[in-house]
């Protein structure tokens, strides 16, 4: 079982329209086939799409028969429909989970997807939240981005440098909607709100997120992903 997730954002419009393309079907059909016998019986012959066992509101009776079908929706919460859709991701599409593997296994002509934790940093002035809050209330969003370390333009020759290497000089940017985001991380954004209190703690660097979402390339060292889900770490 996967650990319980404690969600900062989540796109539910995006996730049910993932959630749409891969749902074998929603509506449960249960039927049954009567046939006529000379003593004014029906039988029935039970079928159904799916086996889970609900009530069909099966009528049987006359000569011929008659017979009823039920059709039952089935709905699941939205972070059900998550794992589902994380599941279809990884058997079917290109699903990438290590931060270290964007820029190399990033496919053009395919439909990318990240799965990730990792830290990441905002351009955010979290040293004066009300100015924060201010440029928050501007954009609706709030920008987050992983740089390229330091190392990048620095030598080295260990056995390790040509498997990271790309990772030091690929830069991903993520946009958070603030009207997507979680009951107390936007609706409460004064200066004791989660947000808040997690920006001055991490000073606006490092903060450590989960993150799944689409995954676009910019240019050839520029990534950006388009968030379905972000939890605390």
């Amino acid at each position: 079982m996967e650990s319980l997730k404690q969600y900062i954002y989540l796109d539910e419009g995006g996730i049910d329209s993932l959630y749409a393309q891969i749902a074998e079907e929603i509506v449960v059909e249960r039927e049954f086939e009567v046939e006529k016998h000379s003593a004014g019986e029906a039988k029935g012959t039970f079928s159904a799409k799916l086996n889970e066992l609900l009530d069909t509101g099966i009528s049987l009776s006359g000569e011929g028969g008659t017979a009823n079908t039920t059709r039952v929706k089935t709905t699941f919460p939205m972070e059900k429909k998550l794992m589902l859709i994380q599941l279809y991701v990884k058997e079917n599409e290109n699903l990438i989970e290590h931060y270290g593997d964007i820029s190399r296994k990033y496919k053009s002509n395919s439909q990318n997807f990240v799965l990730l934790t990792d830290k990441f940093d905002t351009s955010l002035d979290c040293r004066d939240w009300s100015n924060a809050m201010r440029q928050i209330a501007q954009f609706e969003y709030i920008p987050f981005y992983k740089a390229p370390s330091e190392k990048a333009d620095s030598y080295e020759y260990d056995d390790s440098y040509y498997k990271t290497m790309s990772m030091y000089h690929t830069k991903v940017t993520m946009n958070l909607g603030v009207q997507k985001m979680r009951d107390g991380y936007f609706h409460s954004f004064g200066m004791t709100s989660h947000m808040a209190v997690l920006f001055r703690i991490c000073r606006g660097e490092n903060i450590p997120l989960g993150v799944f979402g689409h995954l676009y390339k910019l240019t050839e060292d520029i990534f950006q992903i388009k968030p379905y889900a972000v939890w605390r770490v």
